[in-house]
């Protein structure tokens, strides 16, 4: 049961602000490796389909954990 703070508004409490850090730690996490994706594919590294396969791997797990999350609005 959240509090109401001097605006009258529920505060958020700790739990609150660990999920929204999470949440937008797995949204940057995501980002990045759609980024580093991108960089792979530009320059032409040796093993660059192994390192694009690693990458769309952990893409898709990324975004499935994004996904599987009920998205919630967090107004902290």
């Amino acid at each position: 049961v959240h509090d109401n703070n001097q605006t009258n508004n529920q505060a958020a409490d700790l739990n609150d602000f660990y999920l929204w850090l999470k949440e937008q730690n797995e949204t940057n996490q995501l980002s990045r490796f759609i980024s580093l994706q991108k960089e792979v594919n530009q320059y032409k590294f040796d093993n660059r389909q192994d390192l694009n396969d690693r990458l769309s791997r952990t893409i898709e797990a990324l975004k499935s954990a994004v996904k599987g999350k009920p998205r919630r609005k967090h107004d902290l």
